[in-house]
């Protein structure tokens, strides 16, 4: 943010808080989102194997004996592609990277909510220090490598509003 070292009036300020708090606190809740999925999609993912592989292994003897089985072929294709596309839509990376940003959007969200219990309207010198030290590491949080959804972003932004109460709802 260009020019925080010269401080803005209070009104200023104060919004200048609340929006960032808002702001991290909506990230918290979206990254905390995404987070779930990847870890929900990639336990889904791991059963659909287990099973597939397993139904294929158990029905070697079976279908051994029926060489025309197609439930043979669709199990073993079946564990094939989910195993293919494993990697792609749950990588290990993109697990710990969603696990990483919700720590850092909550710690973040936590210490402007800190400041703004302590000194809402960033009077102080040190008040405001705190903010621009505070802003200056959000701007370092690197999202890149994740993708975006916009449905997840809807669903944390209408989390907090209603968390905070501003919207009816």
């Amino acid at each position: 943010m260009c020019g925080m070292s010269t401080p803005s009036p209070q009104v200023d300020r104060r919004t200048a808080l609340w929006d960032s708090m808002l702001d991290a606190e909506m990230n918290s809740c979206y990254w905390d989102l995404v987070s779930a999925r990847y870890t929900s999609w990639d336990l889904w993912i791991k059963i659909t194997i287990a099973v597939t592989a397993s139904g294929t292994v158990a029905g070697w003897s079976i279908w051994a004996q029926n060489p025309g089985a197609v439930v043979w072929k669709t199990l073993s294709g079946t564990a094939a592609l989910v195993a293919l596309f494993h990697p792609y839509l749950c990588s290990s990376e993109r697990l710990k990277r969603s696990s990483e940003l919700v720590a850092t959007w909550k710690e973040v969200f936590i210490d402007y909510e800190l400041l703004w219990y302590e000194d809402g309207v960033l009077e102080s010198n040190q008040s405001w220090a705190e903010f621009e030290a505070i802003k200056r590491r959000e701007a370092k949080i690197d999202e890149t490598r994740l993708p975006r959804s916009e449905v997840l972003i809807e669903k944390a932004y209408r989390h907090v509003l209603e968390k905070r109460r501003l919207v009816n709802g």
